[in-house]
């Protein structure tokens, strides 16, 4: 496989172990690259491809397994902005176009449409701890999601038995 470019922010060589990709991985790695990271590009900045579909750190040699097995996932890091805000922007501005994306700390963890999920379901999720998801709602940041949900109760029981 030669270096190809992507898109104006994306080379193929970007992928770690790119040098592994078939023809058929790089079809997918275009998608990616085209509909989400490319988008996230052009709002944030540059990003860091830090995992594919091969183990870099085995020397190339190892392929990974669950999510990662498909050329369509990736873990990247924003090189200009938090991990959180990216997030939370890919999670409302780019539904529909990832199957699984996950703020794993140091990371986040996106995969296609219909990669990682049940067929026609997504999940936006956090992993604050290695192994450990919680859910989240695209456009509400975990926290604004409690406060929202705090100030309705609060509502409710200051409402309830007035006359109007």
């Amino acid at each position: 496989m030669r270096d190809v470019r992507l898109t104006p922010g994306l080379m193929l060589s970007n992928f770690p172990c790119w040098e592994k990709a078939t023809a058929a991985d790089a079809i997918y790695m275009r998608w990616l690259a085209v509909n989400i990271l490319q988008p996230v590009i052009n709002r944030w900045g540059p990003i860091t491809l830090t995992s594919w579909k091969w183990w870099f750190n085995s020397g190339c040699k190892r392929a990974r397994t669950g999510d990662h097995g498909d050329a369509g996932t990736v873990d990247f890091v924003p090189t200009g902005a938090s991990i959180e805000d990216v997030w939370a922007w890919m999670g409302a501005n780019l539904r529909g176009r990832w199957g699984s994306l996950i703020h794993e700390r140091d990371h986040i963890h996106v995969t296609r449409y219909g990669v990682g999920t049940r067929p026609g379901r997504d999940e936006f999720l956090r992993e604050p701890v290695e192994g450990q998801y919680a859910a989240a709602m695209p456009g509400i940041p975990t926290m604004g999601l409690a406060a929202l949900i705090a100030a309705g109760f609060l509502f409710l029981t200051r409402t309830r038995g007035r006359k109007t």
